[in-house]
């Protein structure tokens, strides 16, 4: 338990101090997954792009080609910021009993 809190919060000294667009596409995901939507942010705008053109070249509609695009990240995205809600919950009733 101790070396996962130093875990977590050396990771965020780091990201404090270097730019999000300097992070690597693993420090990223890291950072997503302890419910950085800036770091989520970041992964969305390098690759959004790319996904959406490569799906646009199967359909040729760009519209429907955007929002699968946009679809390949929120099933990614969701498991993240749940379990950081399911943590919360979990602490704020600890404190409570």
């Amino acid at each position: 338990m101790a070396l996962d809190k130093f875990e977590n919060e050396s990771a965020e000294v780091f990201h404090k101090s270097v730019p999000i667009e300097n992070l690597s596409d693993h420090e990223l995901i890291e950072a997503t997954k302890r419910g950085d939507e800036a770091a989520f942010g970041e992964i969305m705008r390098r690759y959004r792009s790319p996904i959406t053109n490569y799906v646009y070249r199967f359909l040729n509609d760009y519209e429907e080609a955007v929002d699968l695009a946009q679809e390949t990240f929120v099933p990614d995205l969701k498991p993240c910021f749940a379990t950081r809600k399911t943590a919360r919950r979990s602490r704020s009733a600890n404190a409570l009993n």
